[in-house]
């Protein structure tokens, strides 16, 4: 699968340190789906959201070209199997309480593991955030209470950094303009 994955980072006005180091490991001691890279799929409306929360409107957002093959990559939205096969790990290592984050961290410890090998062979997952204050219901039919977003959330992350993941990394926001 290839899709556009948008990054938002702090404005520290260093777009050239940014251009050449992009994407940069989140920072954050508790993320979402393990340490890596994270992308919003395709939504520079969230990234958005996100520099203006996050960053308290102080950001720059980067637009990359994500290479995700079905081998390396975990999809938790759009692929059935995976999600199933996500589920009957959690359950068979009874890991039900850990946050998602976590276990995946777990999972890439047992990859090492000769014993474990093949357990959790990705490089990139993605999942839907149901963010409570951005998550739009449309109805599909009246007097039925069945819901679809058309605004969802799709949260990418990159396990590790390199061409075979991701390509044309460049920013888009603030627009930069070249000096004469």
């Amino acid at each position: 699968m290839k899709t556009i994955g948008h990054h938002t980072v702090e404005n520290r006005n260093t777009f050239n340190y940014i251009k050449q180091n992009g994407p940069f490991q989140t920072m954050d001691k508790n993320p979402y789906l393990g340490k890596g890279f994270y992308f919003w799929d395709n939504n520079y409306y969230f990234a958005k959201v996100w520099g203006n929360t996050r960053y308290n409107g102080n950001y720059v957002i980067c637009q990359a070209t994500l290479h995700l093959d079905n081998e390396i990559f975990l999809d938790l939205v759009g692929n059935r199997e995976n999600i199933m096969y996500f589920e009957k790990l959690i359950k068979k290592l009874n890991r039900e309480n850990w946050p998602i984050g976590k276990f995946i961290e777990f999972l890439k410890g047992k990859e090492l593991d000769e014993k474990f090998k093949g357990i959790f062979p990705f490089k990139a997952i993605r999942a839907l955030d149901y963010d409570k204050d951005n998550f739009k219901k449309y109805k599909f039919a009246e007097g039925k209470s069945g819901y679809t977003s058309l605004r969802p959330v799709f949260i990418i992350c990159l396990f590790e950094k390199t061409e075979l993941l991701l390509s044309d990394f460049k920013i888009i926001y603030p627009i930069i303009k070249k000096r004469k």
